[in-house]
């Protein structure tokens, strides 16, 4: 097996979450409707603060719930979306360890618990 570099993207890749770009994009690409929820940026700027908790796992893993049904190709355009985003916000010292680790013949790995397909296009625009 290859060997292979993790990159976190959430407060390691990116200086904070990505939800907010990601929730954005779902928004604009009719994914979700209306205003963001109440309280969503406070939950942001708390993840930003301290990090994943298991409470806020917990609130992840029962958000799960609602994108049952989603129009899959909407999805898949809020991630292109997020991504045009969010490629500019990579740390510079990110870009520069996943340049050596590439030159090292490493595979490149984002580590996330966001979905594949908001992720992935991300993933390709980073290379």
């Amino acid at each position: 097996m290859p060997p292979a570099a993790f990159f976190d993207l959430d407060r390691t890749l990116l200086p904070g979450a990505s939800g907010p770009a990601l929730s954005a994009a779902l928004r604009e690409c009719g994914v979700l409707s209306g205003e963001p929820v109440p309280g969503e940026a406070l939950l942001f700027g708390l993840f930003d603060l301290i990090g994943e908790t298991r409470p806020s796992m917990l609130l992840a893993r029962q958000g799960v719930r609602f994108s049952k049904g989603w129009d899959a190709a909407a999805v898949s355009r809020a991630g292109e979306l997020a991504a045009s985003r969010l490629v500019s916000q990579i740390q510079p010292y990110a870009r520069q360890e996943m340049a050596k680790h590439r030159r090292e013949g490493r595979k490149i790995v984002i580590a996330t618990t966001s979905p594949d397909d908001l992720v992935r296009p991300l993933g390709a625009a980073l290379g």
